[in-house]
């Protein structure tokens, strides 16, 4: 399927900004005027930042949470494609040309996964080989949320779940793999699409494996995604993480304890809402 013309915005999240600087070294090849910008900015009254071009729509924000701030985004889109952002990223020359081919490639898709790097040369992980119309479950669980554009045109939008994610107040991280796991519960594909559009460094989620609330949020994401299979799937994960030497075999039970308190907050959360 063939289209026309691609319209996609651009959803950033940050904190704390008086000014558009960051902008022009997230995007040192364009000019920004002529990018559609949505920045949500988790502040306080004495820091609001302003935008003066159209193109560029700020929301400033007083409440906490990542996923709150890429939802409050998600819901004041305009454009069928949304680009998820973080401030700390470097987007490359053609980014805008590859995106526009993605969609061209997978126009049906409800998540189009594309390539990151740390720098020239090197991927940020392991990436596919070529382009998959499907991404499988082990694909899923490593894509990071600045590697996805969103497709909005679903009759109920699907949005981050802000249980998970920075700031939430419960899990540390999985709003990406969670999100995901909604798209494919609403039937529609995730792809990946083998062309590099960002540079992002090693240096925010390097800590999370030695992080005390690792195999806790594991657990939390785990519980959410796969509810009939949680316990098989947890082993799975604590046999990677062995043979990966990321931990010790002493360690296997303590994080398999720490994961099913995960799970139970999880369900005590959900039980709440319902």
């Amino acid at each position: 399927m063939m289209v026309s013309k691609i319209n996609f915005q651009i959803l950033i999240a940050t904190m704390n900004r008086e000014n558009l600087d960051f902008l022009y070294k997230m995007f040192p090849h364009h000019n920004i005027e002529s990018l559609d910008i949505i920045i949500v900015n988790q502040t306080s009254p004495q820091k609001i930042l302003k935008s003066d071009f159209s193109t560029l729509k700020v929301i400033n924000s007083y409440e906490i949470g990542l996923s709150r701030s890429r939802n409050l985004a998600l819901k004041n889109a305009t454009s069928k494609w949304c680009l998820i952002a973080d401030d700390d990223l470097k987007y490359c020359k053609d980014f805008e040309k590859i995106i526009k081919s993605g969609i061209e490639k997978y126009a049906s898709s409800g998540v189009i996964v594309f390539k990151s790097l740390v720098d020239e040369k090197t991927p940020r992980r392991h990436f596919p080989k070529s382009a998959k119309k499907q991404l499988d479950t082990f694909e899923q669980f490593n894509v990071a949320s600045f590697e996805m554009l969103l497709n909005r045109s679903c009759a109920r939008p699907v949005f981050f779940n802000e249980c998970f994610g920075l700031g939430s107040g419960e899990f540390l991280f999985g709003e990406e793999t969670v999100l995901m796991c909604d798209y494919m519960r609403d039937n529609r594909n995730i792809s990946y699409y083998n062309k590099t559009i960002v540079f992002h460094s090693y240096e925010s989620t390097g800590t999370l494996y030695s992080h005390p609330l690792r195999y806790y949020t594991k657990g939390g994401v785990i519980k959410y995604c796969h509810p009939c299979f949680y316990s098989y799937w947890v082993f799975i994960q604590l046999f990677f993480d062995l043979k990966q030497n990321k931990m010790k075999f002493s360690e296997v039970y303590k994080n398999f304890r720490e994961a099913k308190k995960g799970a139970n907050t999880l369900k005590r959360l959900t039980n709440a809402v319902h």
